[in-house]
């Protein structure tokens, strides 16, 4: 449904596939459900593809919120020279799936150095501001501020804690 100032107009749209949530794996999946060949999609989106004029899939990504891209944000702040990262930072080059994506979209890349050897990098967490040194200083208390349902009695730490060494093996 489309809302207007002066009234509400709902247009239909033909899907053969709905993706669900605009994150980074629900717009990947969307775009590459939208550009695979017909001959490689299965069985199913194959007959689905088949039906248009340019065999691809007709595909809608859905998402709540006002953006695409999840925890993907960059933010340009006044005084300071390079971007903010508000979410994913960094990836390895042993994401080879990122890479690839990279390079794929001709994006340009820099090296972020994580080191910080006087303790300067910035931490936020619940509402609460501090330095890498603040951790590192004998008995600071982390701001955690757990709510009630999210504490997780101690025997089950335990049984994950165990289900994943078992996992790791």
């Amino acid at each position: 449904m489309i809302k207007s100032e002066s009234k509400t107009v709902t247009k239909i749209h033909d899907f053969d596939v709905a993706v669900v949530g605009g994150g980074v794996s629900g717009a990947y999946c969307a775009w590459r459900l939208q550009r695979t060949p017909t001959e490689q999609l299965g069985s199913d989106l194959a007959l689905l593809a088949k039906q248009h004029p340019n065999k691809k899939l007709r595909v809608g990504l859905f998402e709540y919120s006002d953006r695409i891209g999840e925890r993907l944000l960059s933010l340009h702040l006044p005084g300071v020279d390079l971007p903010v990262e508000l979410g994913s930072v960094r990836f390895l080059e042993s994401h080879k799936r990122v890479v690839k994506l990279v390079e794929h979209f001709g994006l340009s890349k820099e090296e972020l150095p994580v080191s910080d050897p006087n303790g300067k990098h910035l931490f936020y967490l619940r509402g609460y501001h501090s330095t890498a040194s603040d951790w590192n200083r004998p008995g600071f208390d982390p701001p955690y501020r757990l709510e009630n349902s999210e504490l997780v009695p101690i025997s089950c730490l335990k049984h994950n804690c165990i289900y994943n060494q078992l996992m790791d093996n």
